[in-house]
């Protein structure tokens, strides 16, 4: 199986193959990701992701913009907002599944709507089977 990890961290929601590309803006967290993955091609920004093939693609867009403890401004946010470029690599590599990770706060924010539009957004980009959970 092939996938590209985004807003990888120092990894988390890898499996047990690991992923052809991998993507973080810190610095330390590329360190960790470049000795854990030496094969993978890394890129600083998700924004700079495009047109490798994959059959997955995983990732935790960042929360800022999202969490209680954030600015709550939705996908509006600068931070928040990169789900759509999330979206956009998943489309560019034409993978089949998208493994999305965010915080729970997503599905309350503006009274759900954030959380129908993710869903909507991942719909018309043509993954038409979608379940979510959320897990403590």
């Amino acid at each position: 199986m092939s996938y590209i990890s985004c807003f990888s961290g120092i990894g988390g929601l890898e499996g047990t193959e690991p992923p052809i590309a991998v993507c973080d803006a810190d610095p330390l967290c590329q360190e960790v990701l470049q000795s854990r993955f030496p094969q993978a091609q890394l890129f600083l920004d998700v924004r700079a992701i495009d047109r490798i093939k994959a059959k997955t693609v995983v990732g935790g867009w960042p929360c800022q913009d999202l969490s209680i403890a954030g600015k709550q401004r939705g996908l509006s946010g600068a931070n928040s907002g990169l789900f759509y470029d999330f979206v956009r690599v998943a489309v560019s590599s034409d993978a089949q599944t998208v493994i999305a990770e965010n915080v729970v706060n997503l599905l309350k924010i503006e009274k759900g709507l954030v959380f129908v539009e993710v869903i909507r957004e991942l719909n018309e980009a043509g993954f038409n089977y979608i379940s979510w959970r959320t897990l403590n």
